[in-house]
């Protein structure tokens, strides 16, 4: 009896290590807990501010700053934007890659000397060119020719290669305080009867006129546009090859390409079908542009090229390598390389306007120093041609824009540089 109370004297205290151990194991656990939590809502934090400060330098290259100025603004981005404790970028080719770091204060890693917990992250940003687009106009314009308005005839030395365009905003707004129903004073001022839309660099699409614009000396010259010559071509793509067959020009227009049109690539002209494109509820039935609902213009994407072949056979050797069109070398081909921003303002069929920002007839209009009173609803880019008379003939007018901002209808990468991009994170 003596023995077995001795030995339940000795049980007891057993537990205490226990009990010890396991704090030790509920405070590492807490520690892990509440340490690791903040390093993971840093983690997010740092990724965060990286996409945004890739996302960032890579609209900067897109707009062509230096690469010093796109790593610095990538850098300010992600830190003074976004609260990364420090951050850094490099610039390779087309894409910006950032690199953030975000310093957490320590809870119970304190215990073991460390006061402070670093979260980093990377992201990585291209700028790109599309390469596939669905809301497509069918008209071809020259790529590498300079404009009628270039200081210069070589490319290099100008530097207006591209084809001539409006930043969109400020296009969008300069028409919006023209043509804004609530607030803007109409096509033209009624005091002073001068037109107040904005004429430089306006293209005009018709049967004989191609293109018109400003020359050096502020004149508007309107010609013909050779294929090797700046402006839009005298024929339309044959979109047929794209199972569109049974589409006129007009539900292309108005309803999109049953398949995305891509580049590069080479397509046949279609001449002679100019009017076939023209409707009176093409354009106003078309989506709106985001934002200006109200105004009558309307976003196109316009192919363009940089080679063309009178006789396709001569090319044929070249169409290898591109996206695979059947093209018929009988015929004259256009190489499709990018897709421009076309803003169309003004469409006319047969002296009657169809849509757009029209000029009615019997109106009193002064153009420089001639007044002159319209016989027929005309666009006002073909009045300011020639005020003397009435341009009697079917035209689309509008404008090219860059810095528009991408929506869906464009897609893929490495296209030419056109003024529209696609910034995306990559990584």
């Amino acid at each position: 009896m003596r023995n077995l109370f001795r030995k339940q004297d000795l049980s007891k205290g057993q537990i205490l290590p226990i009990v010890v151990l396991m704090m030790f194991v509920i405070i590492a656990m807490v520690a892990v807990v509440l340490d690791g939590g903040v390093l993971m809502f840093g983690r997010r934090g740092a990724q965060a501010a990286a996409d945004a400060g890739a996302l960032a330098g890579a609209q900067r290259l897109c707009e062509g700053y230096t690469v010093a100025n796109v790593i610095n603004e990538a850098v300010n981005y992600a830190t003074a934007n976004n609260d990364a404790t420090s951050a850094t970028a490099t610039v390779s080719g087309n894409q910006v890659s950032v690199t953030t770091t975000i310093d957490n204060p320590s809870f119970f890693a304190k215990i073991f000397g460390v006061d402070q917990l670093q979260s980093n992250a990377h992201a990585v940003a291209t700028c790109s060119y599309p390469t596939v687009a669905e809301r497509v106009l069918p008209i071809a314009f020259y790529y590498e020719s300079p404009p009628i308005n270039a200081g210069s005839a070589d490319c290099k030395v100008d530097g207006t290669c591209n084809i001539v365009y409006y930043d969109y905003e400020t296009l969008m707004l300069s028409l919006d305080a023209i043509l804004n129903p609530s607030g803007g004073i109409g096509m033209f001022d009624p005091t002073t009867k001068q037109l107040n839309l904005p004429l430089d660099d306006i293209y005009i699409i018709a049967d004989n006129t191609k293109v018109c614009e400003k020359d050096v000396s502020g004149n508007i010259v309107c010609g013909d546009a050779a294929t090797d010559t700046s402006g839009g071509n005298r024929s339309w793509i044959d979109l047929n090859l794209l199972n569109d067959s049974n589409k006129t020009l007009s539900q292309i227009v108005q309803e999109g390409i049953d398949d995305a049109l891509h580049t590069p690539a080479w397509l046949n002209g279609e001449p002679g079908v100019v009017s076939a494109v023209y409707d009176s509820q093409v354009y106003a039935d078309f989506d709106p542009i985001e934002d200006y609902e109200y105004m009558e213009a309307r976003m196109f994407f316009v192919p363009v090229y940089d080679a063309y072949c009178a006789n396709g056979s001569s090319c044929e050797t070249n169409w290898t390598g591109v996206y695979d069109y059947t093209v018929n070398p009988n015929q004259q081909a256009y190489r499709l390389v990018g897709f421009g921003g076309f803003v169309v303002t003004c469409v006319t069929k047969n002296s009657t306007a169809q849509y757009g920002a029209y000029i009615p007839k019997n109106t009193e209009v002064k153009i420089g120093d001639v007044t002159v009173e319209t016989k027929t609803d005309i666009c006002p880019g073909f009045l300011a041609q020639n005020p003397a008379q009435d341009v009697n003939e079917s035209a689309i007018e509008g404008y090219f824009v860059v810095n528009y901002p991408v929506d869906d209808y464009l897609g893929g990468i490495g296209g030419v540089n056109l003024g529209i991009w696609l910034i995306s994170l990559v990584e």
